[in-house]
């Protein structure tokens, strides 16, 4: 009975040991964007250096110089997920820790980049919350169809078809981000404010028309899959750049 108690317990902490194995991390490396910026107004440009886990130089690093961003042939597109306004880079990245490099996400390997003050860091939902979403209808096309959801989850039944048209473009805030998931809203038509308000719209004209919007419809994209980005970048433009 005694050898039995004991195999039963071993297969236990075997089982709970395995349980904690398989349990995902809660930083998966999405929930952050490390933002490049180019440094001081006036500098001449910016150059990050990228290393391996193990601290040895990665083969290739990117620029910010006067002119826009560049990048290193052999990282191709994987070397930024973000990218706007020819101004900066944006990558995936884990949440940081003081005094050490920041782990990137480049395609899909995780790499360190020094944390300086040209790196600014913003929680996934808070750097998207800078843009608005709006589905960029091609050249040539009069209108695009967007799949959203009325819940967070792919279910058939909750699911239907956002028409763009070119007649009446759709903006929609960026209200919150669940994993794979996010929440937009519907946009009140703002275009009367730029009859006060030249060029960009201020942060106060933003939060006014945000909240003439809170009883407008809710809906939910997949915005990635894994590591797969989902919404096309051109998708979304800044609201404080947007004319």
């Amino acid at each position: 009975m005694k050898k039995l108690t004991t195999a039963l317990l071993g297969l236990l902490i075997l089982f709970s040991s395995s349980c904690r194995l398989l349990k995902p991390s809660k930083d998966m490396g999405y929930d952050f964007v490390a933002t490049l910026f180019n440094g001081e107004i006036g500098a001449d440009g910016m150059r990050y250096f990228i290393k391996n886990l193990d601290g040895t130089m990665y083969n290739s690093n990117v620029s910010l110089v006067d002119g826009g961003p560049s990048v290193d042939s052999a990282l191709g597109e994987k070397i930024f997920i973000y990218y706007w306004a020819n101004e900066s880079y944006g990558f995936f990245c884990k949440k940081p820790q003081k005094g050490k490099p920041l782990q990137i996400l480049v395609g899909d390997e995780w790499k360190l980049l020094n944390h300086t003050q040209s790196v600014r860091v913003d929680s996934t939902v808070k750097f998207f919350q800078r843009y608005m979403y709006s589905p960029k209808i091609e050249k040539g096309q009069e209108s695009r169809l967007v799949n959203v959801y009325l819940v967070r989850r792919e279910d058939p039944s909750q699911q239907f078809e956002i028409r763009q048209d070119s007649s009446e473009i759709k903006h929609f805030f960026v209200r919150e981000i669940r994993g794979e998931w996010m929440k937009l809203q519907l946009c009140v038509d703002y275009s009367s404010y730029f009859a006060v308000y030249v060029g960009a719209l201020t942060t106060e004209a933003w939060e006014e028309i945000s909240k003439h919007s809170e009883s407008y419809p809710i809906y939910w994209i997949r915005w990635r899959q894994g590591t797969k980005l989902l919404t096309p970048l051109s998708d979304f433009y800044d609201k404080y750049a947007y004319y």
